[in-house]
C-alpha cells in the first residue's frame, strides 16, 4: 500500500525533528530493538540520495513504531529501515540500497485533520492578514499557532510494516507500555540516529550513527506529552532521532514514548524536547483505528493487541 502524503510536506513544523545531542555512540546490538527508517529518492544527477532520517522501534520482526512526521512520501522516494543493532545502520552503501522496504505504513487520521488546520494557520501567517495584525494580535495568533501545533504533536504517531522479518529475538522487541505514564521526575533513556554534536563546536561528527542518553521527565503536557529539558547540557535529543524511543531509566524493552517535537527559546535555541506518551488519547485512539482497519494483517493486529482494547 503505497500512500502519498504531500500534505505533510507543506506542514512547517518549524522545531519538528528534535535534537541525542552529546549522547554516547551505541554499540552494534546495544539497542537492538532501535532501527533507522530512510526516505531515498533517486536524483536524475546525483543519483541515490537520502531525502529524510528518523527513528523507529520494532514491535514485531515487521512492525515498527515511529512518529507520523516521519511518514513523508514524496514522489519517485522509496521508504527503506537499517537491520536492526547496527549502529551505523547503512542504507546505501556504494551506490547502492542496502536497507529493507517498507511495504505499508499507517498514520493517524487525527493527525492529518489537525494537521490541515495547522497547515491553514501557518499559510495565514505568512500573509498580508497577519502583516496588518496588531502586536496583541499577532501575539494571540502566535499563541494559537503553538497550542495548535501542540494539539498535532500529541497525535504524532504511526506505524510502519517491512517487506522482509527483521532477524531479532522476542526478548529484545521493543514492548508498547500503553497501560500507565510515567511521571513528572522520573528518569528516562532515549535513542536515535544522527549526528553527534559536541559542547561548544559545529562539529557533527557521526552521520547516521545511533545515539542514546538519560535524563530525566521535566514536566508533562495534558498528559499527553512527556517534556524533557536539556538544561544539563547532557544527552538531549538529535535531527535524526523523531519517531526514536523514550525507554524508563536502564531499560531498553519497555517503551512510553516516542520523540516528536524539539522545543526552542525566543532566540530559536533548543531548550527541551516533546515526547508523545503511548498511554495517551491521542495514541490509544490511533491503535484502535489501525486494530479497527479490516485491511491490516494479523500480525500487525496482534503487534499492537495490548493498546487497542
Amino acid at each position: 500500500m503505497k500512500i502519498f502524503l504531500p500534505l505533510l510536506l507543506a506542514i512547517n513544523f518549524s522545531h519538528a525533528a528534535p535534537l541525542v545531542d552529546f549522547g554516547y555512540e551505541a554499540k552494534n546490538n546495544q539497542f537492538p530493538n532501535t532501527i533507522r527508517i530512510i526516505s531515498v529518492q533517486n536524483h536524475h544527477f546525483f543519483g541515490l540520495q537520502e531525502i529524510s532520517n528518523c527513528t523507529g522501534s520494532l514491535i514485531s520482526p515487521t512492525i515498527v513504531l515511529t512518529a507520523a512526521h516521519c511518514i513523508v512520501s514524496p514522489p519517485n522516494s522509496q521508504m527503506y529501515v537499517s537491520f536492526s543493532g547496527d549502529a551505523e545502520a547503512k542504507i546505501l552503501h556504494n551506490g547502492k540500497i542496502n536497507g529493507i522496504s517498507v511495504k505499508n505504513f499507517y498514520v493517524s487520521s487525527t493527525y492529518q485533520k489537525l494537521g490541515r488546520e495547522l497547515q491553514i494557520l501557518q499559510e495565514r501567517r505568512m500573509g498580508r492578514d497577519y502583516i496588518q495584525m496588531s502586536e496583541y494580535e499577532r501575539e494571540l495568533f502566535d499563541k494559537k499557532i503553538e497550542k495548535s501545533t501542540l494539539e498535532v504533536t500529541k497525535n504524532d504517531i504511526a506505524l510502519i510494516e517491512l517487506e522482509t522479518p527483521q532477524k531479532i529475538q522476542n526478548n529484545h522487541l521493543a514492548k508498547l507500555q500503553c497501560s500507565r505514564s510515567l511521571q513528572a521526575g522520573t528518569g528516562v533513556l532515549l535513542a536515535g540516529y544522527g549526528a553527534n554534536r559536541k559542547p561548544n563546536t559545529l562539529n557533527a561528527n557521526a552521520k547516521g550513527q545511533l545515539l542514546w542518553g538519560q535524563n530525566t521527565i521535566k514536566s508533562i503536557y495534558e498528559n499527553s506529552l512527556y517534556f524533557i529539558s536539556n538544561e544539563r547540557e547532557k544527552q538531549l535529543t538529535n535531527s535524526g532521532d523523531s519517531g526514536g524511543p523514550l525507554f524508563s531509566a536502564g531499560n531498553i524493552i519497555n517503551v512510553y514514548g516516542i520523540t516528536v517535537l524539539k522545543s526552542s527559546d525566543k532566540n530559536g535555541n533548543s531548550n527541551g524536547g516533546y515526547f508523545n506518551s503511548l498511554n495517551s488519547i491521542g495514541s490509544k485512539t490511533f491503535f484502535k483505528e489501525v486494530s479497527r482497519n479490516s485491511k491490516i494483517s494479523s500480525v500487525m493486529k496482534q503487534s499492537i493487541s495490548s493498546c487497542s482494547r
